[in-house]
């Protein structure tokens, strides 16, 4: 059995039917589901590029951001310090890894840097964006999923089922991203998403609740026969 660059292997499991037409399925024909933390991998050279490009751009429009001052109980504006610097190359792998290795660290917040406007010093500020539309602060998470949509919008994978016993156990098929068992749909920035990671925020605690992920690739039911995906 060969190694492949930028590949990884999983469990399949058949879909959840939970939509009364073909046209609402989770995964549709043609499609193959893929778990976020398995296209990281996949495409990991394109996440590290397109993760970049999209702090870039966020940053030529938002120069300041609300920061919570825990002493006062108000929100402050507070100008951001070389925010790209929480962006480089090795910090952007480091978000990577720690995504793909560490579930329960997926929820974590981003951290950039601000200018205090008593002492005129940098400290560390949350990357609260998109406030209004989420209702939580923004996550790892989101970031990943948000930036896994430009990715994948124009890619395909390979799917091979072992072991390969004729020419069916290997299909091309597009992307269908998947995230968490709980999605809901979601605008941000003109962007519509249909399965848009949910998590439960507990605010006066300030923390999350547990959320649950999809680990396994999810075929479409119409390839589980031929994959021999059927008992």
């Amino acid at each position: 059995m060969k190694t492949v660059d930028y590949a990884t292997r999983s469990v399949i499991s058949a879909v959840r039917i939970n939509s009364n037409k073909p046209s609402e399925q989770l995964v549709k024909f043609g499609y193959t589901g893929i778990p976020l933390s398995h296209l990281c991998n996949l495409f990991y050279p394109f996440f590290v590029y397109e993760i970049k490009s999209w702090a870039e751009e966020l940053f030529t429009t938002v120069t300041k951001f609300k920061y919570l001052n825990t002493k006062t109980g108000k929100e402050e504006l507070v100008e951001l310090y070389h925010p790209m610097d929480s962006f480089t190359p090795e910090k952007i792998k480091k978000m990577l890894s720690l995504y793909i290795k560490s579930p329960e660290n997926r929820t974590d917040l981003i951290y950039i840097q601000g200018i205090s406007n008593k002492t005129g010093k940098p400290f560390d500020i949350s990357l609260d964006v998109f406030q209004n539309e989420l209702r939580r602060p923004f996550t790892l998470l989101d970031l990943i999923y948000i930036v896994a949509n430009r990715v994948c919008e124009d890619k395909h994978v390979y799917v091979t089922r072992y072991p390969v016993n004729n020419y069916q156990n290997i299909y091309p098929s597009r992307i269908k991203i998947i995230s968490t068992y709980q999605t809901c749909k979601m605008e941000l920035a003109n962007k519509y998403f249909d399965n848009y990671p949910y998590i439960l925020y507990d605010r006066p605690n300030t923390k999350f609740n547990r959320v649950q992920y999809i680990d396994t690739v999810l075929p479409h039911h119409s390839y589980l026969k031929a994959l021999g995906g059927e008992n």
